[in-house]
């Protein structure tokens, strides 16, 4: 079975795309800061991660570059709210933090499986 850590501090937005993804058949664990994810992916490697950028403790963004330092294969989904509000170019910046995709909240289930699916070997 497919294995996707989801990274995600909103509890609502957590819950549903974890809903969304186990009924797709996917295993997910769920983490609500990027600390507590990289702790994990220190011991385990999913399939996939999907996180969120903005969170308490440590952020998207810099949990990705940390993860990147020991795990380069892995691919990641970078979701986010904030992009317009950026002065840069998200995906860019997205990118150079070594994220294999990136998906612009709100966005609908359709478009999310397919990112999902298109990211997995």
């Amino acid at each position: 079975m497919i294995h996707i850590f989801l990274v995600e501090d909103d509890q609502y937005v957590q819950y549903t795309l974890s809903k969304i993804l186990v009924k797709a058949g996917y295993a997910v664990d769920c983490f609500d800061n990027g600390r507590r994810a990289l702790d994990q992916l220190q011991l385990k490697t999913p399939d996939l991660v999907i996180t969120d950028v903005v969170m308490p403790e440590l952020g998207g963004l810099e949990m990705l570059t940390q993860f990147r330092a020991f795990n380069s294969l892995t691919p990641v989904l970078v979701v986010s709210a904030g992009s317009a509000s950026l002065s840069v170019d998200f995906k860019e910046l997205a990118a150079s933090s070594g994220a294999n995709g990136v998906l612009f909240k709100p966005f609908d289930k359709a478009t999310f499986l397919a990112c999902v699916a298109e990211l997995l070997p």
